[in-house]
């Protein structure tokens, strides 16, 4: 049983984007749609690959260190601001597995994976659009690390995204909402 995706944006996603100074109902979408299509909105928070994943979007520690090597390192305010949703003494001792147990962590990493990416593109930014679900679809599919985690076709998985995210837009509010 996964997380109810109202209470998962209103509660995680909208404060930890807030906090990052980067909430737009477009990246609020784009991390809802991410945390939907990867662990279907936290059924599952360990993937069983050669390379474990963790957490509500299912990141690898490749990606985790990756972003904080190459992208966060370099900016003092932003590793600032992602390190303090991390616990003190868990997070220097296995830092993966606060992707886990820590949903703001969590979704600061993963809006930082997407930051990092774009920061590496042509792609001057998240998509700015929150209705138009298959321009999100593609940013995550284009951007997020999920090589792996299944063997759907690029519109294939767009599609899961979609279908997904409408299938949460049109839930009636305060109802759970059965993603899989």
């Amino acid at each position: 049983m996964g997380i109810f995706s109202q209470d998962l944006k209103e509660a995680v996603i909208h404060p930890t984007l807030t906090q990052l100074n980067q909430w737009t109902p477009a990246t609020e979408a784009l991390l809802l749609g991410t945390a939907l299509v990867m662990s279907n909105l936290g059924d599952r928070l360990y993937s069983d690959l050669q390379e474990r994943r963790f957490g509500l979007y299912l990141l690898d520690k490749t990606s985790h260190r990756e972003v904080w090597d190459k992208h966060l390192a370099f900016d003092s305010d932003l590793a600032s601001t992602v390190r303090g949703f991390a616990s003190q003494r868990a997070f220097l001792v296995n830092p993966e597995q606060e992707l886990v147990t820590n949903l703001s962590y969590s979704t600061a990493m993963a809006w930082a994976t997407y930051d990092f990416k774009f920061s590496h593109s042509e792609l001057s930014a998240f998509p700015d659009d929150p209705c138009n679900l298959h321009a999100l679809a593609i940013c995550w599919f284009e951007n997020y690390p999920h090589n792996g985690l299944s063997n759907l076709t690029k519109d294939k998985a767009i599609t899961t995204f979609i279908s997904g995210m409408l299938n949460m837009i049109q839930a009636p509010r305060g109802k759970p909402q059965l993603v899989a």
